[in-house]
């Protein structure tokens, strides 16, 4: 992956849309556009593991939002303003709970980290969202975080660990 640009340009292709309406002059992702770019992974993703796929090749419609979520570079501080909205693309569009579930043990386990904004992120949207507690409650990071953030984590998830 080089460059969430050159992603979102990918997704923007390959569902159809005009590269011009999400992107500024200067050629940067404008940020209105954030949302329905996290809508269009959510949904390739989850398709993709809703099909039960095993193996995945390269040339398959929906390879290309696992090959996203799969790579540390996304996870990057540089991308962590679009990751929330994927996050909650992802989780919204989950249609059963192995799907949730896997969001949960995915991208959302790679999300946590002991950066604040992070942590003030789950906190915040976990109080109303009990979709995003249930993904988090088959996160496992208790080992990748502190204690303090582990804490906080647990308590925001307000669910057993599945």
């Amino acid at each position: 992956m080089d460059d969430l640009d050159d992603i979102a340009r990918e997704v923007i292709e390959s569902v159809g849309l005009d590269e011009s309406d999400y992107f500024e002059l200067d050629g940067d992702l404008a940020t209105a556009s954030a949302i329905e770019i996290a809508a269009a992974i959510a949904d390739a993703w989850c398709r993709h593991q809703e099909l039960r796929r095993d193996i995945a090749l390269d040339d398959e419609p929906t390879w290309w939002s696992l090959d996203l979520l799969m790579h540390n570079d996304i996870y990057a501080e540089r991308y962590r303003g679009v990751l929330p909205e994927i996050l909650l693309a992802l989780v919204a569009r989950a249609d059963d709970d192995d799907t949730l579930g896997l969001v949960g043990a995915w991208p959302l386990e790679n999300f946590v980290s002991d950066l604040p904004a992070d942590v003030e992120w789950l906190e915040h949207e976990c109080r109303d969202n009990r979709r995003l507690r249930r993904a988090l409650s088959h996160s496992w990071y208790s080992h990748d975080v502190s204690v303090d953030t582990n804490r906080r984590l647990d308590a925001a998830r307000r669910e057993p660990m599945v």
